[in-house]
């Protein structure tokens, strides 16, 4: 887990308020492991990524739904089962080949 944004102004939980965005440096993590998918959760996140840590790590992110009560139509159980679904898709075939 790593947020995108390391520090910024919002207001409440707003994602359309953010501003002044400091990004979170990831470039340590990614030189010293063997990281090979990386899933932002909701738009403003994958937003963020492709703005800001994209051009760091080289690898493209996979966008999950958001998990933000106010996003969740749904339903929070639905998200997360198809969400993870996904990633287990990618294991099982990172597994099989």
């Amino acid at each position: 887990m790593f947020d995108v944004v390391k520090k910024c102004e919002i207001e409440g939980s707003m994602d359309n308020t953010i501003k002044n965005i400091v990004p979170n440096d990831i470039k340590k993590i990614i030189k010293k492991s063997n990281i090979k998918y990386i899933f932002t959760t909701g738009n403003k996140a994958h937003q963020l990524y492709q703005k800001y840590i994209l051009k760091d790590t080289n690898i493209e992110d996979i966008k999950l739904p958001s998990s933000s009560p106010t996003n969740c139509k749904k339903g929070i159980e639905q998200i997360l089962y198809n969400s993870y679904k996904k990633i287990k898709i990618l294991i099982d075939n990172e597994l099989n080949n």
